[in-house]
């Protein structure tokens, strides 16, 4: 559907074929997958926070599981394609996950490590916007002809780090230095809605 819609120098080729990982049809099961999850919110809003809760997020999450191997045998589960069977996979993980943060956060009251969290739900949508210009601006920025951030990736992380450990680490600091602004306007209690 991609190569007869969009010319194929134009789509991406990381694995060595053209197609669109975000293409019209891949569209329509991140849509079901969107919708999932405000079920689930619903879900979750009607019954409270408690084991019964919990018990039937789990059962979701089999039944999405099983139903995703199933399907696998005839339409693989494929994140770069966005299939529906890999929809159905990533719903019982998020079932699990979202069930074990509900057991441990609101039933059994583990609080306290969450406010990490917390600070990038507190201006999410300033700190999403502020994620992008931070990195345009140090890389428009320059020193001698090479990119701020080119040199500060080179620098300080790729000067004693392998390529990937370098990368990730770049991003944990870049992730970090977020968290800070967020924390430094949480507690000023700035916080900046639509």
């Amino acid at each position: 559907m991609d190569l007869i819609l969009i010319n194929a120098k134009n789509l991406y080729k990381g694995f060595g074929i053209p197609f669109e990982p975000e293409g019209l049809l891949s569209t329509l099961p991140a849509i079901v997958n969107v919708i999932a999850g405000y079920i689930t919110t619903q879900f979750i809003q009607k019954n409270g926070n408690n084991f019964h809760t919990v018990s039937k997020l789990i059962l979701g999450s089999l039944i999405a599981f099983i139903v995703a191997q199933l399907w696998d045998i005839s339409f693989p589960i494929n994140k770069p394609i966005w299939t529906s069977s890999y929809v159905l996979y990533t719903v019982g993980w998020d079932l699990i996950i979202l069930s074990a943060l509900i057991s441990f956060i609101e039933i059994l009251n583990f609080k306290r490590w969450v406010y990490f969290f917390e600070v990038f739900g507190k201006n999410p949508l300033f700190i999403y916007v502020l994620s992008g210009m931070i990195v345009r601006v140090i890389y428009l920025v320059t020193i001698d002809g090479t990119a701020l951030g080119s040199l500060i990736y080179q620098k300080l992380f790729v000067s004693w780090l392998a390529d990937k450990n370098a990368s990730l680490s770049f991003a944990v600091c870049y992730m970090l230095l977020l968290w800070l602004i967020g924390y430094i306007m949480d507690k000023r209690k700035i916080y900046i809605k639509v």
